[in-house]
C-alpha cells in the first residue's frame, strides 16, 4: 500500500535525521511527536498493536498514570499538568523506535552514520570557533574555554555526545563496525574535551572502560586504556586550558563545598532546598516544575545556612567603621576593624550584588566590637533557588515524592541491573553481539541517571527524549531475544 510506503520512508527519514534534530531542542520534540504519531497511524491502519503489548509498555503507563494524578494535587495542577500529559511522547517514541528499527531494512546503519557525520560537522564546528573565536552558529563572539560549536549558547555539546556515545557504540557492535566504532570513540573524546563539561569527561571515560572491557581480553584491555589514556594527555597538552577547567577548577569547587552532596556551594544549596521541599510532602512531592516556584518559600528556604556559613566575626576588640565606595562603577561596602593599638585586624571589602543576600548584625556602622562578635554575612546568592535541583533524584523526592522515586528509579536500577548481570558473563564465556550491544545500549541509560552526579532537569524536553532514545533501540534488541 502507498500509505505503509509513506509512513514507513517519512519515519526512515525522521530517525535518521534524529541526530541532527538533538542539536536543537524543539525539533527534536518535533520529530519525536512525528515518529509516534506515525507509528500510531501505521498499527491503527493495520490493526495491528503488537508492539504495545508488553511490561515495558505497561510500566511507562503506569509512570504516566501516576504523574498526572499527582499534577491535579500539586501546587498548581496547570503548570505540573503541563509537563505531565506531554510525558506520553516520549513513551511512543520507546515503542516506535522499537518497532521501526525491526522494520526497516538498514535502518541501524544509517543512524549509525548520521550520528558519526553528525559529529564530524560539530568538530568542524568547533575548529572553526576555536580559529575565529565565533560561535559557527550566531557568529557571535563567546568564550573559548567552552565550546558549543553548531549548539550556540547552550553549552551541552559535551553532554550530547557523552549520553549517545555508549548507544552509537552498541549499534557499532552489532553491526562489526570496529574500525569506525575506534573512530567513533576519537571525535567523541576531542568534542567532549573541547567543550571542557566536567560530567561529559565521567560519562566518556566509563564508555571507554566499557567499550574496551567487552572487546578485548584482560591484557589487550589493559594496553587499550593505556593508549587511550595517552591519546587524552596529548589532547590535554594541545589545549591546556581545558585541564585547567576540567580538573583544577573542579577540585576548588569540591574543596569549596566541603562536602560530598555536591560539586559546589550552590549545588549543596539547590540539593538542601529540594530535601526540605520532599520533607514538607514525603509521599507524592510539591508536583512537578514545582522546584522553581517554591525553593524560596520560607519553608523550604535555606538562608539560615547561608548566613551562618558566611558570617564574617570581629578577629579581635576595637572599633568597626563602614564605609561606602565605588569602584570601576561597581558600589563596594568596606568594614574596617581597628583594635586599641589602632592596626587594621579586619579589612573586608564586599561587592553588593543586587539580589544578593545581605545581612548586618549590628546597629550602627561605628561601634566598639568584641572578639568573635558577629558583624556582617554575605553571599552572591539569596537562597538555593534555580529551576530544578541539579540532580534528578531530589528532583524526583521534592516534586513527585517517594512513590515518584521509586517508579522512576526503577528504570535506573533495571538498566544497571542488566548491564552488570551481562558484564559477568564475559568472564566465564564470550557473550553474544546482541549482548554486548545491550550493555552498551543500557549504558547510555544508566549515565544519564547517575544518582551522586548532578544532573539538568529530568523533564526537560532535551534531557527526557535524548534519555530514552537508547530504550527504544534496546526494546527492538530484546524483542525476538532473550538477553
Amino acid at each position: 500500500m502507498k500509505s505503509d510506503k509513506f509512513l514507513l520512508s517519512f519515519s526512515t527519514i525522521l530517525i535518521i535525521l534524529f541526530p541532527f534534530f538533538l542539536i536543537k531542542s524543539a525539533s527534536a520534540d518535533i520529530a519525536c511527536v512525528l515518529i509516534g504519531t506515525l507509528f500510531l497511524i501505521f498499527c491503527i491502519l493495520k490493526k495491528d498493536f503488537i508492539f504495545f503489548k508488553n511490561n515495558y509498555f505497561y510500566f511507562f503507563c503506569i509512570i504516566y498514570l501516576y504523574i498526572n494524578i499527582n499534577s491535579l494535587f500539586s501546587f498548581n495542577p496547570l503548570v505540573s499538568l503541563e509537563t505531565s500529559l506531554t510525558y506520553f511522547r516520549v513513551i511512543l517514541l520507546v515503542i516506535a523506535l522499537s518497532f521501526f528499527f525491526k522494520k526497516i531494512v538498514n535502518l541501524k546503519l544509517y543512524f549509525y552514520y548520521s550520528f558519526l557525520i553528525c559529529i564530524l560537522i560539530l568538530l568542524l564546528g568547533s575548529m572553526f570557533q576555536i580559529w575565529s573565536g565565533y560561535n559557527p552558529l550566531t557568529f557571535e563572539t563567546i568564550e573559548k574555554t567552552r565550546i558549543s560549536s553548531f549548539f550556540g549558547h547552550k553549552l551541552i555539546m559535551g553532554s550530547y555526545v557523552a549520553r549517545l556515545l555508549p548507544l552509537f557504540l552498541g549499534i557499532g557492535v552489532l553491526l562489526n563496525l570496529k574500525k569506525l566504532n575506534y573512530f567513533l570513540l576519537i571525535i567523541s573524546s576531542i568534542l567532549v574535551i573541547l567543550s571542557a563539561e566536567r560530567l561529559s569527561l565521567a560519562y566518556l571515560l566509563i564508555s571507554v572502560v566499557f567499550y574496551f572491557y567487552l572487546s578485548f581480553n584482560f591484557k589487550q584491555f589493559l594496553y587499550s586504556i593505556i593508549i587511550f589514556l595517552i591519546i587524552f594527555s596529548s589532547l590535554f597538552l594541545i589545549f591546556p586550558k581545558k585541564y585547567e577547567r576540567l580538573f583544577i577548577h573542579t577540585y576548588k569547587q569540591v574543596k569549596e563545598n566541603k562536602s560530598i552532596l555536591g560539586l559546589s556551594y550552590r549545588h549543596n544549596l539547590h540539593y538542601l532546598t529540594a530535601w526540605n521541599m520532599f520533607l514538607d510532602r514525603k509521599v507524592i512531592g510539591q508536583g512537578l516544575k514545582s522546584f522553581r516556584y517554591l525553593c524560596d518559600n520560607s519553608k523550604f528556604t535555606v538562608q539560615k545556612k547561608i548566613i551562618d556559613d558566611h558570617t564574617v566575626i570581629s578577629p579581635e576588640n576595637g572599633y568597626l567603621t563602614i564605609n561606602f565606595i565605588n569602584i570601576d562603577g561597581v558600589d563596594h561596602i568596606r568594614f574596617l576593624v581597628l583594635n586599641n593599638k589602632n592596626e587594621t585586624v579586619l579589612n573586608k571589602l564586599q561587592d553588593i550584588t543586587p539580589g544578593g543576600l545581605f545581612k548586618y548584625f549590628l546597629d550602627n556602622s561605628a561601634q566598639q566590637v568584641d572578639s568573635n562578635q558577629k558583624i556582617y554575612s554575605y553571599y552572591q546568592y539569596p537562597n538555593g533557588c534555580n529551576t530544578h535541583p541539579h540532580n534528578i533524584y531530589l528532583q524526583f523526592l521534592a516534586e513527585l515524592g517517594v512513590v515518584g522515586f521509586i517508579l522512576f528509579s526503577i528504570i535506573f536500577i533495571y538498566s544497571l541491573s542488566r548491564v552488570i548481570i551481562l558484564s559477568k558473563k564475559k568472564m566465564s564465556k564470550q557473550l553474544t553481539k546482541i549482548e554486548n550491544s545491550s550493555i552498551l545500549t543500557l549504558l547510555s541509560v544508566v549515565i544519564s541517571m547517575i544518582p551522586f552526579f548532578p544532573s539538568g532537569s529530568y523533564f526537560n524536553n532535551w534531557m527526557l527524549i535524548i534519555s530514552y532514545l537508547p530504550i527504544g533501540f534496546y526494546l527492538y534488541l530484546i524483542k525476538d531475544k532473550n538477553v
